[in-house]
């Protein structure tokens, strides 16, 4: 369960001895529909960096989602996710907050494929822009645009991401 989950990152925080030194990464996968709740859980508990996808696009669908994690931390907690000026969080190309959003405001998630194309000096990886989008009703309330890689290679057990 995600709490179980924060709480473990708690023991690792309190109890490795220079822990902050190093950057702890979490990659939960969606299977029981708990990768968001976890993720969120394990940045509570001191994780600094959090793998996961967009609409699917990544290792594999069942990654956790990135706008749903982006659009919780930026509205339930006290983070600044993009400092003034942009920042410094590559892919990230613009990030804007149309109009207020509120704790309890339930949000739909629009994210389109703007372009993609197969990398020329990494094979078997591609480039994506996407054009995010939270909604309240009709209002748009959050905007983004994010470049990333994707996998055109196969996996095991699974065909390959078209590119």
């Amino acid at each position: 369960m995600p709490k179980e989950f924060g709480d473990l990152i708690d023991g690792i925080m309190k109890h490795v001895p220079n822990i902050c030194q190093a950057v702890l990464s979490v990659h939960c996968h969606t299977d029981l529909g708990l990768a968001v709740a976890s993720t969120l859980e394990a940045i509570r508990g001191g994780v600094r960096q959090a793998e996961c996808t967009i609409n699917g696009i990544g290792e594999r669908a069942g990654n956790a989602n990135m706008v749903s994690i982006l659009a919780n931390l930026a509205l339930k907690t006290p983070h600044t996710l993009v400092p003034a000026g942009g920042g410094d969080l590559p892919g990230l190309t613009e990030l804007s907050w149309p109009a207020p959003v509120w704790p309890d405001d339930e949000l739909e998630m629009r994210v389109e494929v703007v372009s993609r194309r197969l990398s020329a000096s990494r094979p078997g990886l591609g480039l994506v822009n996407l054009r995010g989008s939270a909604h309240r009703g009709d209002q748009c309330v959050l905007r983004l645009l994010f470049t990333g890689l994707f996998n055109t290679r196969k996996s095991a057990g699974e065909g390959a991401h078209d590119a």
